[in-house]
């Protein structure tokens, strides 16, 4: 897992994810390997990617660390069902 991005950065980048329109939405199936290929086309190209989450808060969070570990980025920011994440 990456080091957390410096105080400053992390800002820019909180703004940057909060007027950035929604990727990628997970599935009733959850996170499956070709959300995982679709999920990291995004974050390829633009170095983040913001990702709609399930509706339960349990679940929302295991899937949140679960992208985490599974892209190698840093989860930047939740906001209800939304999360995102970024990659130097």
């Amino acid at each position: 897992m990456n080091e957390p991005s410096p105080g400053k950065v992390r800002k820019n980048l909180k703004s940057i994810a909060k007027t950035r329109p929604v990727d990628i939405k997970v599935g009733k199936r959850g996170i499956t390997r070709s959300l995982l290929l679709e999920i990291r086309k995004p974050l390829r190209k633009d170095g983040m990617v913001k990702v709609s989450l399930n509706s339960d808060k349990q679940t929302r969070i295991e899937q949140a660390k679960t992208l985490e570990d599974e892209l190698e980025a840093e989860l930047i920011s939740i906001v209800g069902k939304t999360a995102s994440f970024a990659k130097d």
